[in-house]
C-alpha cells in the first residue's frame, strides 16, 4: 500500500524579494557553467489573453510576477524531496532530479490577490483546491491577474535542461465597448453598470490539476471607469445580463435605457461585449463642452505668460461688457473669459440670420476663472435644438453653418447676473509705456505692468463698471450736485457723470513707477496707478483707491483745476461708496485673487 506523502509547496513574494540586495538574489541562483547537480532552470513568461481565436498568444513582458507558487509532480504525485528554488520573480530552479518526466505546477499572480479575497492553500494532490474564493460573496471584477500551468518537462541522461515556459492566464477578461449615435449622448453618461443575470456564476476555486470547482454569483459592477474586466472562468455561459446607461442631459433631465449583453468567459480568453446604445435624445443638436484638460483649456494672465502676450491687444484685450469672448474656429467653439472668478451651468446660445430665435448651441458645465477654452462642435444634417422661447425644433446643418452664428450666454450663476448688468463700453488693454517686466527697471514714472497687476485691473473695472450700473450709486453721485466744478469753476451736471464715463472708450492700463513720487496717470485712454492701488482697492488703504477715481477724472477730461480729481468725486467715490459696498460688488474681497502675497509683485 502506497503512503501519502506529505505535501509541500514554495512560494516566492516580491515584498521579501524587494528587501533584499542584489548580490543576495545572485547567491541564490546557479550558473550553469558552475553548477554540477542535476536539475532544470525554468524561465517564466506571461502569456497575455487570446482574442483572435488563435493558440498562438503573445508574451507578457510588462512586469514580473509579485507572487509565484509551484510544485513538482512524479508519476502523478507531489514530491517532497525536490528543493525548488526562485532566483528572481521569474525563475524556478529543480534541483536533485533524477532521469524521468516530471510536471511542475505553477500559480502566479501580479498585483494583490489578498485584495481579492483569494486565499492559497497546501496541497496533496493535484487533484486538492489550491486557489479559491469565498463563495458567501459575490464575484466583482478581479484587482489582480492570475496565472496557471501545468507544464510537463524531461529529464535526460542525468543533465540539466533549460526550459521557458509560457504561462496562460488563468481567468478571463470581459471588454465592453458601448457606442453612442451622438457626442451629445455621450456626453451625457452620468453612470453605465452591467447587471448581470440570477444565473450568472463564476467558479470559486482553481485545482492543482487545472480543473475548477465551487460557485459564486457574480455581482453588479460600473463601467463608468473600468471598460475591461477580469473574472474566474464562468459556470457554463454563466455571464450575462444587462448593460445599463443612465444619462443627465444639460437641462438636469435624466434617462434610463437598458441593453442585453452575454459573453463567455473562460481562461485566458478576451471576450468582447458590444453594445449599440440607442437613446431618445440621439438626435438633439445641442453640444457638451468637452471635457477640460491641459489639451483644451489653459489660463490666461498667468504668471508664466510672456509681456509678449499679454501686452499685445491682439492677444490679450476685451470689453468690459463682454468679458466672456466667444467665437468659432473652424470645429470647434473657442471662449476666453476675463474675469477672476468662474462661473458654472453656461449655455452658449446661437442664431443664423434665418433663424427667429436662438437656441441651445453649446453647455458647459463650468468655465473657470480666467480660462481659455476650446471645444469641438458638431452639428447634426438633422438636429432638434430647444428655442430660447422653449419650443423644440429641428433645424438642418445649413441652417446651422457655424459660420453664419451669432452668439449670446445664459447663465444663472449670481456673479454672472451681476456682471451682465455692466453696460459700459470700455475697450481694455495693458500697455508697459517701456518699463521691463522682467528687470523692472522703469521708463520715467512708468514700471513694466505684469499679470498679478493685469488681472487686478480685471478686477478692478469690472467692479466699477458694475457699480455705475447701481441705483445707489447714482443717487450718491447726484448729492455732488453743486459741489463738482469743472475745470472753469463751472458746476458739473452730477445727472450725466455715469453716463460720461460709461461711454468713454476705453484705457489702455499700465503701473505707475511710485520712485518718483508719482501714484497715478490719466488722461484720454491712457491710465495707470501705483502697485498699492492695484493691491488694496478692496478697502482704500492709505487712499489707493481715490487714486483710482482721481485719475479716472483725468479720463473724463477733468484737470487739477476741477474737484473731479480732488475732493468729493475723487474720495466720496472711493471712500464712501466703493469701499462701503465692496462686498457686494462682483469681485468683493483680496483673497480672491491673493494678489498680495503673489511673489511676482515688485
Amino acid at each position: 500500500m502506497r503512503i501519502s506523502r506529505v505535501i509541500f509547496i514554495c512560494c516566492f513574494l516580491l515584498p521579501f524579494l524587494a528587501s533584499c540586495t542584489r548580490d543576495e538574489i545572485e547567491d541564490n541562483s546557479y550558473p550553469l557553467s558552475e553548477y554540477d547537480g542535476t536539475g532544470v532552470l525554468f524561465r517564466l513568461k506571461a502569456e497575455s489573453f487570446d482574442d483572435t481565436g488563435s493558440a498562438t498568444r503573445t508574451v507578457d513582458l510588462t512586469a514580473p510576477f509579485d507572487t509565484l507558487c509551484a510544485y513538482i509532480l512524479k508519476e502523478g504525485q507531489i514530491d517532497i524531496d525536490r528543493e525548488v528554488k526562485f532566483p528572481d520573480p521569474a525563475t524556478i530552479m529543480v534541483e536533485g532530479l533524477e532521469t524521468g518526466t516530471y510536471s511542475l505546477l505553477v500559480l502566479a499572480m501580479k498585483g494583490n490577490y489578498e485584495e481579492d479575497g483569494a486565499r492559497i492553500h497546501k496541497i496533496e494532490k493535484s487533484s486538492s483546491p489550491w486557489l479559491s474564493f469565498p463563495e458567501n460573496t459575490s464575484a466583482k471584477p478581479l484587482k489582480a491577474q492570475y496565472y496557471y500551468t501545468n507544464h510537463k518537462f524531461s529529464v535526460i541522461n542525468g543533465k540539466i535542461k533549460i526550459e521557458e515556459i509560457r504561462i496562460p492566464q488563468a481567468v478571463g477578461m470581459v471588454s465592453f465597448d458601448v457606442q453612442y449615435k451622438s457626442d451629445y449622448v455621450r456626453k451625457s453618461v452620468h453612470d453605465c453598470q452591467f447587471i448581470p443575470s440570477e444565473d450568472s456564476r463564476s467558479y470559486s476555486a482553481l485545482h492543482a490539476d487545472g480543473s475548477h470547482s465551487g460557485q459564486r454569483s457574480i455581482a453588479s459592477f460600473s463601467l463608468s471607469e473600468q471598460k475591461q474586466c477580469l473574472f474566474f472562468p464562468t459556470v457554463k455561459n454563466g455571464f450575462s445580463g444587462q448593460v445599463v446607461v443612465n444619462t443627465i442631459n444639460h437641462r438636469k433631465e435624466s434617462v434610463g435605457t437598458e441593453y442585453d449583453a452575454k459573453a463567455t468567459l473562460d481562461a485566458a480568453k478576451h471576450s468582447t461585449i458590444h453594445v449599440q446604445a440607442v437613446h431618445p435624445e440621439d438626435n438633439v443638436g445641442t453640444n457638451l463642452a468637452d471635457e477640460l484638460t491641459s489639451l483644451n483649456y489653459y489660463t490666461i494672465l498667468s504668471d508664466e505668460e510672456p509681456a509678449s502676450v499679454y501686452a499685445n491687444a491682439n492677444q490679450r484685450s476685451f470689453r468690459i461688457a463682454e468679458p466672456l469672448q466667444i467665437n468659432m474656429e473652424k470645429d470647434s467653439l473657442h471662449m476666453r473669459f476675463y474675469s477672476p472668478v468662474g462661473i458654472k451651468e453656461v449655455t452658449v446660445m446661437a442664431k443664423s440670420p434665418t433663424m427667429d430665435e436662438y437656441v441651445e448651441f453649446v453647455y458647459i458645465d463650468n468655465i473657470p476663472a480666467f480660462a481659455d477654452i476650446k471645444t469641438s462642435i458638431k452639428v447634426l444634417e438633422k438636429g432638434v435644438y430647444r428655442t430660447e422661447s422653449g419650443k423644440v425644433q429641428q433645424f438642418s446643418a445649413e441652417e446651422m453653418k457655424p459660420a453664419s452664428l451669432s452668439f449670446k450666454i445664459v447663465c444663472n450663476d449670481p456673479y454672472w447676473t451681476k456682471i451682465s448688468r455692466i453696460k459700459a463700453k470700455w475697450y481694455i488693454k495693458f500697455v508697459l509705456n517701456g518699463g521691463n517686466p522682467v528687470t523692472g527697471v522703469p521708463n520715467k514714472n512708468w514700471r513694466g505692468i505684469r499679470p498679478v497687476h493685469c488681472r487686478e485691473a480685471v478686477a478692478l473695472f469690472l467692479n466699477i463698471g458694475y457699480m455705475c450700473t447701481l441705483e445707489n450709486f447714482q443717487k450718491r453721485i447726484s448729492t455732488f450736485q453743486g459741489v463738482l466744478l469743472d475745470n472753469n469753476k463751472n458746476a458739473v451736471d452730477t445727472s450725466k457723470i455715469i453716463s460720461r464715463l460709461e461711454n468713454l472708450s476705453g484705457f489702455d492700463i499700465g503701473l505707475v513707477y511710485a520712485g518718483n513720487g508719482v501714484a497715478g496717470l490719466g488722461g484720454g485712454r491712457t491710465w495707470g496707478v501705483y502697485q498699492k492701488s492695484f493691491l488694496y482697492h478692496y478697502e482704500n488703504s492709505g487712499g489707493c483707491c481715490t487714486t483710482i477715481f482721481h485719475e479716472l477724472g483725468h479720463c473724463l477730461g477733468y484737470s487739477h483745476n476741477s474737484t473731479m480729481t480732488y475732493g468729493q468725486w475723487a474720495s466720496g467715490c472711493a471712500d464712501v461708496f466703493y469701499k462701503n459696498n465692496i462686498k457686494d460688488f462682483p469681485v468683493n474681497s483680496h483673497t480672491i485673487l491673493k494678489s498680495r502675497s503673489n511673489p511676482n509683485i515688485y
